[in-house]
């Protein structure tokens, strides 16, 4: 099995699992990853906006949330809006 490090879809999964390990700096750092091997990928846009909101910075929030646009959150890699309202 190879794996392919520069996955959106694999960066963003271990973004959700460092956020759900209280590590945000790492979920950042792989969200933005994901978005570095494709800038469209709505669930790790999504994930980032949780996080912004997570540390008070609503305003990049809203902006990642709005980039995000219309992505099914219910998927499983997609972590709960929460907190921006």
């Amino acid at each position: 099995l190879e794996i392919d490090d520069n996955s959106a879809e694999l960066n963003n999964l271990h973004g959700v699992a460092s956020y759900g390990a209280n590590d945000a700096q790492s979920a950042a750092d792989a969200f933005k990853k994901a978005l570095r091997s494709n800038g469209r990928h709505g669930p790790s846009l999504h994930n980032l906006g949780v996080l912004y909101s997570a540390f008070g910075d609503d305003a990049k929030a809203k902006e990642y949330f709005q980039k995000a646009g219309g992505q099914d959150s219910s998927s499983p890699d997609v972590l709960p809006r929460g907190g921006l309202r």
